[in-house]
């Protein structure tokens, strides 16, 4: 049984990077939880990258929670996570398949993602129609006695 540690928003890569996006709505010790397409830096490398990858069994926001065994950069050196906290979760593998896993699964997560990326339409801004208006029946001392807005008969 292999056993993992969930990732955290400023938790650091073997490259020097940083996750710096994550879920505020699900925090531990008050930092956002990191998930798979979060954003990360690169320690040797400019630019901003995405976690690939999560742990199977876990959700935040429609998402996969990002773990040290399921999740690494997309950055050129394809750096793995680094947790802060020791919050885990475990595993049905062996250890031999964990190596090769979060490739396999981060290759299959970036090609998804860029599909998705590039499929995505902006949608159009939703206008809202006036509301229809709402007729008022009232009584008025300017019209005479047993006049109402409401009728014809005498009160």
């Amino acid at each position: 049984m292999a056993k993992g540690y969930y990732l955290l928003v400023g938790d650091k890569t073997t490259c020097g990077g940083v996750i710096i996006t994550g879920d505020q709505t699900m925090t531990f010790n008050g930092r956002a939880t990191a998930r798979e397409g979060d954003h990360v830096t690169c320690g040797k490398h400019s630019g901003t990258y995405i976690i690939a990858g999560g742990v199977p069994s876990m959700f935040s926001m429609g998402r996969r929670l990002a773990g040290t065994l399921d999740s690494v950069s997309t950055c050129p050196c394809r750096a793995r996570l680094i947790n802060s906290v020791m919050d885990s979760y475990e595993k049905q593998e062996e250890p031999a398949d964990r190596a090769v896993a979060p490739t396999n699964m981060a290759a299959q997560t970036v090609s998804s993602l860029v599909k998705e990326a590039g499929s995505v339409q902006p949608e159009p801004p939703v206008t809202q129609a006036p509301p229809p208006p709402i007729p008022v029946f009232t009584k008025s001392c300017q019209r005479g006695k047993g006049c109402t807005d409401a009728g014809t008969e005498a009160e």
